[in-house]
């Protein structure tokens, strides 16, 4: 998880009236043990929350719209409410990133548009698809310098034989 801007938690703690003994309590009570001086300096902005954490803590503040609170926004314009989105707004749509779409989802949800539901489908990684991705990111970063280069020139000798291939008619090696 990237830096937070710093005082957005403190800002959100202070509004919801809590003192940072309650939200050390609150935590504690959800399995996480930090302290009052690890809460302040999530405040700070001299530490990051881990994951975990930093969800518990939009959920104790009741923070809804988590990704808006802390200043991220998408840059695709769609229709929102009960308005039909246009083609344009879909191909903008499947153009944005991964982070964008899942925000976008959970913002706005998706409007039924004939012909679309299987690119929206297609656009998301399936959970096979994530596990492999995992492991193979994880035993990339085993390497060191030397042999993650000697794995990246493998991977582009193997990419570059079709029967390896999902779609041998799109042959991309990057």
């Amino acid at each position: 998880m990237n830096d937070l801007p710093a005082g957005i938690l403190r800002n959100l703690r202070t509004s919801s009236g809590l003192s940072s003994e309650e939200v050390v309590e609150k935590l504690k009570n959800r399995g996480i043990d930090i302290s009052t001086k690890t809460l302040y300096g999530y405040e700070s902005g001299v530490s990051t929350p881990r994951v975990n954490t930093f969800i518990a803590l939009c959920d104790i503040y009741n923070v809804d719209d988590i990704m808006g609170e802390f200043g991220f926004s998408s840059k695709v314009k769609l229709a929102t409410g009960d308005s039909e989105w246009h083609i344009d707004m879909y191909n903008d749509f499947f153009n944005a990133s991964l982070l964008e779409k899942i925000y976008i989802l959970l913002k706005e949800g998706v409007p039924s548009f004939a012909g679309y539901e299987k690119r929206l489908e297609e656009s998301l990684p399936k959970d096979s698809e994530m596990v492999n991705f995992n492991k193979l990111y994880n035993l990339f970063m085993l390497l060191n310098e030397a042999g993650q280069g000697a794995a990246m020139y493998e991977l582009t000798k193997i990419a570059s034989d079709a029967q390896f291939l999902k779609r041998p008619e799109s042959k991309q090696v990057g």
